[in-house]
């Protein structure tokens, strides 16, 4: 009969180090060939596997890690710098994690500003929280600008039905 190995629970490793099998069946990375980031923080490990489409929950699994860490990683740490290269024809490829963070999609269009000598990329939802904001400071409190606009519009409309 051959020998069963110890799953080491806390680790989710037998005792070659190699990974247990996850709950989905799903192969570990050192079974499909993929590199193991061998010296890399768990965060860099993270990012990784999420650049090349892995879920949360599949990344957790994978590295034995709980779902609220990764999520943490992944969604509520800041981005970090990262270099791109310009290609030929001066287009730039923004990274997965600026573009979930900006929450942009293929074939949104974005804002370019430059400010203080960077290049700064907006996305519509941040773009639209800047105006609002610029506006809110020229408006009144407890002042409706909708209220007043239909109010204006109203009114406008009255005088062309005149009376009768």
């Amino acid at each position: 009969m051959a020998k069963v190995p110890k799953i080491n629970r806390k680790r989710k490793t037998d005792d070659m180090g190699h990974g247990a099998p996850n709950q989905s069946g799903a192969r570990t990375l050192r079974e499909e060939g993929r590199p193991t980031f061998l010296g890399q923080s768990k965060a860099d490990r993270i990012r990784a596997l999420d650049a090349q489409g892995m879920s949360c929950a599949d990344i957790a699994r994978e590295l034995g890690l709980s779902y609220q860490h990764v999520y943490n990683t992944l969604k509520r740490a800041p981005v970090r710098p990262e270099t791109v290269t310009v290609g030929p024809d001066g287009r730039i490829v923004i990274p997965v994690q600026y573009r979930r963070t900006l929450q942009i999609e293929p074939g949104d269009e974005v804002r370019l500003k430059i400010e203080n000598g960077e290049l700064r990329v907006i996305g519509k939802r941040a773009a639209i929280e800047q105006a609002q904001a610029l506006v809110r400071k020229f408006v009144p409190e407890g002042i409706s600008l909708v209220d007043e606009l239909i109010a204006e519009r109203r009114a406008e409309a009255a005088k062309e039905d005149g009376p009768g």
